[in-house]
């Protein structure tokens, strides 16, 4: 399928950010969106009821292209990314998260390569995972052909979710949307209703900088994350494959080094040569 915009006096890209007290890191994330050598993007700001220095971090900022919205009470991000994505003009939907920094040269290759593959709808690339002091622990790629994509659903997230664009046309489909049903893995739940319908892919460069720190929602929410994360698994295989996946085995399935017998093995087996 291929997409098309027809209102031309809209910013090309609408940036959507939520941040909830994130002071710490989040004039480093604005910047490197501010800094982007692409520059037709309107910059959607939610503060989703931050109590720390956040509000005044944003009052320091006249850049026309920020919009900002604000929670009068923390509602969530999954609240905050759809009340972003609700407002905005753009023709691609940027993610970015508050505590991330991106190169400048970010947006100017995924609008390249979204506008000369139209038939795309989600474009994630290559990030380098650093600590809370920006050292770097190691670059995590996905695939970029948008089958073997739609195949890694079944052992993981194939998309680095902060590093995304997103058609904003295919939020137009009621079934697309984030989710609060499951909490803390809304990314991977969005990318399993996408990649039946749309094509994902990945560029293999390195263009956002993910950091990894005790406040940071994935290591925060880690097992939370991790028991959505095995219930979807656990979903597409039996959607795809028409057998039920053990619980026990979702982690082996995803890494098989944890493997402990033969039996189990051979089950795990099965699913990497459907």
């Amino acid at each position: 399928m291929d997409f098309y915009m027809e209102n031309i006096e809209s910013p090309k890209i609408s940036v959507v950010m939520p941040v909830y007290n994130g002071g710490r890191f989040l004039r480093e994330a604005i910047d490197s969106i501010l800094n982007q050598t692409y520059e037709d993007f309107e910059f959607i700001i939610i503060d989703d009821g931050s109590t720390d220095q956040t509000s005044a971090i944003l009052d320091s900022y006249q850049d026309t292209r920020i919009v900002r919205l604000t929670h009068t009470t923390n509602l969530g991000l999954v609240q905050s990314l759809n009340d972003g994505i609700a407002i905005a003009r753009g023709k691609y939907i940027a993610r970015m998260d508050a505590d991330d920094w991106c190169l400048p040269e970010r947006f100017e290759k995924q609008v390249r390569f979204l506008d000369s593959h139209p038939d795309v709808a989600v474009l994630g690339t290559a990030c380098t995972r650093v600590t809370d002091n920006g050292k770097v622990q190691r670059v995590v790629e996905n695939p970029s052909q948008p089958g073997l994509v739609r195949w890694q659903l079944l052992f993981g997230v194939p998309v680095n979710h902060p590093s995304v664009f997103i058609r904003k046309q295919i939020f137009d489909d009621p079934d697309i949307t984030y989710r609060t049903e499951t909490p803390h893995a809304e990314d991977f739940a969005l990318w399993v209703k996408i990649v039946p319908k749309y094509k994902i892919s990945n560029l293999q460069e390195s263009l956002h900088f993910y950091r990894w720190h005790d406040d940071n929602i994935s290591v925060r929410e880690q097992s939370t994350q991790q028991k959505w994360t095995h219930e979807i698994i656990q979903s597409q295989v039996l959607q795809i494959t028409g057998e039920e996946i053990p619980k026990r085995l979702i982690g082996p399935l995803q890494k098989p080094q944890k493997l402990e017998n033969i039996a189990d093995a051979k089950c795990v087996a099965r699913f990497y040569f459907l």
